[in-house]
C-alpha cells in the first residue's frame, strides 16, 4: 500500500471512530475524550506503548473506549500480530522491531484522531 493510501486509510478510520464516538457521547465524555487523546502521545513517549495501553485499558469509561478504538485499528491493519484480539497480549509478546512499528502506528493513528476530535468537539 502506498504511503498516501496508508495515511488515507488511517485518516478514514480515525474520522469514522471519532465521529461515531462524538455522536453517542455526552458533553463531559466528549471533553474527556478530546483531552485523553491529546495526552496519549506524550504518555507513550514517556512510559512506552505497553504501559500507556495498559493504563488506558485498566481505566474504564472514556480511556477504555480509546483503547478499544486503537485495538480495532491494529487488528484491522496487522491481523497477523493480533490473532486473538488481545492488544495487550500482543504488545507484551512481540519483538523490538514489531514493538517500534506498533508504537509508530498508534501515534500516527492518535494524531489523526486528535485532529478530528479538535474539529468535532468545540468544548
Amino acid at each position: 500500500m502506498a504511503r498516501t493510501g496508508i495515511e488515507q486509510g488511517r485518516a478514514s478510520f480515525a474520522f469514522k471512530e471519532v465521529s461515531d464516538y462524538v455522536k453517542k457521547a455526552g458533553a463531559e465524555e466528549q471533553k474527556n475524550y478530546k483531552s485523553y487523546l491529546k495526552r496519549l502521545p506524550a504518555l507513550i513517549q514517556t512510559n512506552g506503548l505497553g504501559q500507556a495501553l495498559v493504563f488506558y485499558y485498566s481505566e474504564k469509561g472514556v480511556y477504555y473506549d480509546i483503547y478499544q478504538q486503537i485495538s480495532k485499528w491494529i487488528k484491522t491493519k496487522y491481523p497477523e500480530m493480533m490473532p486473538d484480539d488481545d492488544l495487550i497480549k500482543t504488545v507484551v509478546n512481540i519483538d523490538n522491531a514489531e514493538y517500534r512499528l506498533l508504537t509508530v502506528e498508534v501515534v500516527a493513528l492518535i494524531n489523526w484522531m486528535r485532529r478530528f476530535a479538535n474539529g468535532m468537539i468545540k468544548k
